[in-house]
């Protein structure tokens, strides 16, 4: 195994302002190579087979964050690239696959009042998986999320949880939407936490997920629970 990296970093504290990039070569030279099948059934069959084999890996990562004092507020921004080539045996068919993932982030944290906070993500991936024959679908990914806090004094928060997903393979798309909703209560006096929440608002019934395996394209669907209320108890002894 063989790794090389070079990092350049930025940082100045009185404007808190911080960025740093980042290069990285990886090589890894394997003795044993492994033969997938996939059987009639769908079951995945592997057999490792000595033949010398080489994977490289290659990657750039981005990195920004910028504290806005006036708002009370962070922005972060991060960006990521990743490319790798390696040999597969799939089906008794040998073939160098080459993977390449490109991933966007970006972070908003705010303390705008002392009675309200907010936090918004959202995070954009496209992973492009494809051999010397063949390229499978390129597949993107989008995920965006909203947490808002309400303090509405020393003792209750209220609280509203907002995401959305979206994945793409090839022309086929689907969107999930989630909302959920929180309200605790603390009583000080009896050290109890009281908190009731209503998860799945929105009564989704299914979220979708879509990747890129080694030789594959993977979609996976789970069934959700409907909408349901909640309440816990918290206390000490």
């Amino acid at each position: 195994s063989y790794a090389s990296s070079l990092n350049i970093r930025y940082r100045n504290a009185l404007k808190a302002l911080f960025a740093s990039v980042s290069l990285s070569l990886t090589k890894n030279d394997n003795n044993l190579l492994y033969k997938k099948s996939i059987a009639d059934d769908g079951a995945l069959i592997m057999e490792s087979i000595e033949i010398d084999n080489e994977v490289t890996t290659q990657s750039v990562n981005y990195n920004a964050s910028k504290y806005f004092s006036r708002i009370k507020t962070t922005v972060t921004a991060n960006s990521r690239f990743s490319f790798s080539e390696y040999p597969q045996i799939v089906n008794d068919i040998t073939a160098s696959f080459r993977s390449a993932v490109q991933t966007y982030d970006l972070n908003i944290d705010s303390e705008i009042t002392k009675w309200f906070s907010i936090n918004g993500s959202s995070s954009f991936t496209t992973s492009k998986l494809k051999n010397i024959n063949d390229q499978s679908n390129k597949i993107k990914n989008w995920s965006n999320s909203i947490k808002t806090f309400f303090y509405l004094n020393d003792s209750e928060i209220f609280n509203i949880d907002a995401e959305h997903y979206y994945n793409q393979i090839g022309t086929s798309s689907n969107n999930n939407y989630f909302l959920n909703l929180s309200y605790q209560w603390t009583l000080k006096k009896y050290k109890l936490d009281v908190k009731m929440a209503w998860n799945n608002v929105l009564n989704t019934k299914n979220y979708v997920n879509v990747s890129n395996g080694e030789f594959f394209s993977n979609e996976n669907i789970y069934v959700l629970r409907p909408s349901q209320l909640l309440v816990s108890f918290k206390f000490s002894l």
